[in-house]
């Protein structure tokens, strides 16, 4: 097993999970300490009471806008993307979930795609942060006069805001984006 060497349980004569098994929860407490010998003994016998979350967290979101025609112009993409950060801020302010970066996606009427990504100064889930960045990483692909057929926004890896209940993860300066 590939505790033997740390515990010295090879000394002991306990080799496989059934030695463990054979051994009464008392001794393996003994050996290992209270809290470490009844968890082994619990795994030794089929029993874990670890818990289990069924629906564990998305590691990001997305959302996309695909144009009915292929679009040139650049204030039609900022449009797009404005409501594509509004829908993610809506979308991780109900999931309760921060984001600590924006990634977007462009496709093009080749079928060709630019992807940027940019890790946010701050952690957020506020609209206007998001769209800043989204504007950032959009002015980034330096398009001039490309034909565009989709734009995709993800926020990145998130996590759960800390602070206290009811408290913003951040507070942003404008209401303008």
């Amino acid at each position: 097993m590939a505790w033997e060497p740390a515990f010295g349980c090879e000394s002991y004569g306990l080799h496989t999970v059934g030695d463990v098994a054979d051994v009464p929860q008392s001794t393996l407490q003994r050996l290992l300490g209270a809290r470490a010998g009844r968890a082994l003994n619990g795994h030794a016998h089929g029993r874990d009471t670890t818990i289990v979350d069924p629906t564990p967290a998305p590691a990001s979101l997305s959302t996309e806008h695909r144009f009915v025609c292929d679009k040139l112009d650049p204030a039609a993409h900022r449009r797009v993307l404005l409501a594509l950060a509004d829908d993610l801020g809506a979308r991780l302010r109900a999931s309760g979930q921060i984001a600590t970066g924006v990634t977007c996606t462009v496709r093009y009427a080749d079928l060709s795609a630019s992807r940027r990504g940019r890790t946010l100064p701050e952690v957020t889930q506020h609209t206007v942060l998001l769209t800043r960045a989204a504007y950032a990483v959009y002015d980034s692909l330096g398009l001039q006069r490309a034909r565009v057929r989709s734009i995709a926004l993800r926020a990145d890896a998130f996590r759960p805001p800390t602070g206290p209940p009811g408290s913003s993860p951040s507070t942003p300066a404008t209401t303008n984006p």
